[in-house]
């Protein structure tokens, strides 16, 4: 970037084109115009992990293996047939060993919950039942709540929807997919905002696949080829042309987290997948490729189920049973080395994997499935893979990246973002920033920008152990603003408060120490207000805060007013932002005022930080000013030339 945008490289550019080199400055410049003006969304994000390291268990008394590997998540299904087998009749006896399993051994879970009842597909299809998915979702999001508050989970909606059997034989269809997403997501979310929600990994059938914003041909090879074809003549669907279509049709605003089951097949890791089918660890790639085709970009991929086939039975005959999974079966030796190879190869390439759980820890040491069960062949218990998981090398710096911007949402290039006392970087053209290795801890993280007031550190943020932490985003404020007390860090100095719900001081805040807090248990209003005056030569008085509003109950409702103007304040579970555009107020008197009316039923919260009152800054094009700079120095450099 640097190269191409640097002041003789613009003037070759432009001169190329016949433009005389005194006038290059300014038909850059108006090239560059469009772009100065566009707007920013801010993107707060949930910190996702990279990499999480996990065991896909079978027997939740196996979960201390989990810990003598180093390992700190597992997964386990969760079978809606079994735990609803009367509809609205809940047995949660296995849900209680599995929660409590990973309670006693503090470790994360991955709860994939799959397996229609009866009585729903006597219903019809999930489009008729899908409702009643939603309602047992929700079920098991408040049971779990309430016992484990503490545990960290995510939940699978329903496993390898490309293939018939995840339908009870039938055909799979997309919009079924689609429909338990859409009644899962919203129930679980309403019940616990900071669970992960997970679309499900698809079967990898490879083959190539054309559509989406995306063109992937694959090589058709042997005994690959053959299984591909085998499973599309079956009626699976092909994993690409599926995942595509839950983006075609409306399913991206369902989920947290693609799921993935990067199965290696019968090849090495590192593999290309173009090279034999698409049948190999990195079909997750060409997954991904959807993915960011789409826009979706900023989510991650957790890989649910991957792993490599052995003989677990060598005493036995077990070609028949295991078909077509024969020409799949490496070595143990092999399946070890390739186990490690994949979490490193993920850790190395792949910074939009979070947790990986493979398939299996204990699968072929249980009783309840048979020797020549295959789901037993990917086992590692008591195989060379045990101890070479163990050992393996777990990274454990994690990252931090966000963006920089200024009141009125729009990205700031060349901010100073400092974790104060290690490291320091500066935003880019579009206010990214990041550290890409940061080890395991708590820091406060510092922004400042030339031409910018003075913000308070963020305090607290904590790293874990490969935890990439995401969308830390900054606001810087204007040199003038006229909020006394703004960030609240002297209490509630400065600002009148009343209502029903006394407003408070929280130890939250999105930066500093401090955050206004209103709401409460009671039925009527919790409000602050200050009167300002702003400046009559103020450019493009601007009103500009941050706010985190958790939940919001029937009836109830959080606003600002200034000027005249009331704007709603949306619930959201992240520190967000807010702004108001308050030209033609210069030289006025205004009050600012933030309200919660509660309904009296369940208490809700509006914390509040940063609240500013001041100029835009300078106009939107100001973090464009470093590039401005590039081009205005044509006029020196375009004589040089």
């Amino acid at each position: 970037m640097k190269g191409l945008s640097s002041p003789r490289c613009w003037a070759l550019f432009l001169r190329g084109w016949g433009v005389p080199p005194h006038l290059a400055p300014l038909f850059a410049f108006l090239a560059l115009l469009p772009f100065l003006f566009l707007p920013a969304t801010p993107s707060e994000a949930v910190p996702r992990p990279h990499l999480g390291y996990g065991a896909f268990v079978a027997n939740p008394g196996n979960l201390n293996m989990v810990n003598d590997l180093g390992f700190g998540w597992f997964a386990h299904p969760l079978f809606w047939s079994g735990a609803e087998e009367i509809n609205n009749y809940y047995e949660p006896a296995n849900l209680n060993n599995i929660v409590d399993a990973a309670q006693s051994n503090h470790l994360k879970l991955i709860l994939r919950v799959s397996d229609a009842p009866d009585w729903a597909w006597d219903m019809g299809d999930p489009l008729q039942w899908a409702g009643e998915f939603g309602d047992f979702m929700g079920w098991v999001a408040q049971h779990v709540e309430n016992r484990a508050p503490n545990l960290e989970v995510a939940y699978v909606i329903w496993n390898e929807p490309n293939l018939p059997n995840e339908w009870g034989g039938r055909t799979p269809q997309i919009s079924w997919m689609i429909a338990l997403l859409e009644a899962a997501y919203p129930r679980i979310k309403a019940v616990d905002p900071d669970a992960v929600v997970i679309a499900p990994g698809m079967a990898t059938t490879g083959g190539s696949f054309s559509g989406c914003g995306v063109n992937i041909s694959t090589i058709e090879v042997g005994l690959s080829a053959a299984y591909t074809q085998k499973l599309l003549a079956a009626q699976a669907v092909n994993d690409l042309e599926f995942i595509c279509g839950i983006y075609e049709n409306g399913g991206q605003g369902y989920f947290d987290v693609l799921g993935t089951h990067p199965y290696g097949f019968a090849y090495a890791p590192e593999t290309n997948p173009s090279s034999v089918t698409g049948l190999t660890f990195r079909r997750a790639e060409q997954q991904r490729a959807i993915m960011e085709a789409q826009g979706d970009g900023d989510k991650q991929m957790w890989a649910i189920e991957f792993g490599w086939f052995v003989n677990n039975c060598p005493d036995q005959d077990c070609s028949g049973p295991w078909g077509d999974r024969v020409w799949q079966i490496v070595s143990k030796s092999n399946q070890a080395d390739y186990l490690v190879r994949a979490y490193d190869y993920a850790y190395q390439n792949w910074p939009w994997m979070g947790v990986m759980t493979f398939f299996n820890l204990d699968f072929n040491t249980v009783p309840w499935y048979q020797c020549c069960d295959p789901i037993r062949g990917y086992g590692i218990a008591n195989n060379p893979a045990y101890d070479a998981l163990k050992n393996m090398p777990k990274p454990t710096s994690g990252s931090i990246a966000g963006k920089v911007r200024e009141n009125r949402g729009i990205a700031l290039a060349g901010a100073t973002v400092e974790l104060v006392g290690s490291q320091t970087t500066t935003s880019s053209m579009n206010g990214e920033y990041a550290f890409q290795t940061v080890p395991a801890g708590t820091y406060d993280l510092q922004a400042s920008a030339s031409g910018y007031g003075t913000l308070q550190p963020m305090r607290g943020v904590v790293v874990s152990e490969g935890e990439a932490l995401t969308g830390v985003n900054f606001y810087l404020p204007p040199p003038d603003n006229v909020v006394s007390n703004w960030d609240f860090e002297s209490d509630l100095d400065s600002w009148t408060t009343g209502g029903s719900n006394l407003p408070a001081i929280s130890s939250d805040g999105h930066t500093g120490y401090k955050s206004a807090q209103l709401g409460g248990g009671a039925a009527g209003e919790s409000w602050i207000e200050q009167i300002v005056d702003i400046p009559a030569d103020i450019y493009r008085p601007t009103l500009s805060f941050i706010y985190r509003y958790p939940s919001q109950g029937t009836g109830e409702v959080a606003q600002v007013i200034v000027a005249g103007i009331t704007e709603p304040i949306s619930v959201s579970s992240e520190w967000a932002h807010h702004w108001i555009d308050l030209d033609g107020q210069q030289g006025e008197m205004v009050t600012i005022r933030f309200t919660v009316s509660e309904n009296g039923s369940n208490p809700s919260y509006l914390y509040l930080d940063e609240v500013s009152l001041g100029k835009a800054s300078g106009g939107p094009y100001k973090g464009y000013l470093p590039l401005v700079h590039e081009v205005l120095s044509l006029f020196v450099s375009s004589h040089l030339l």
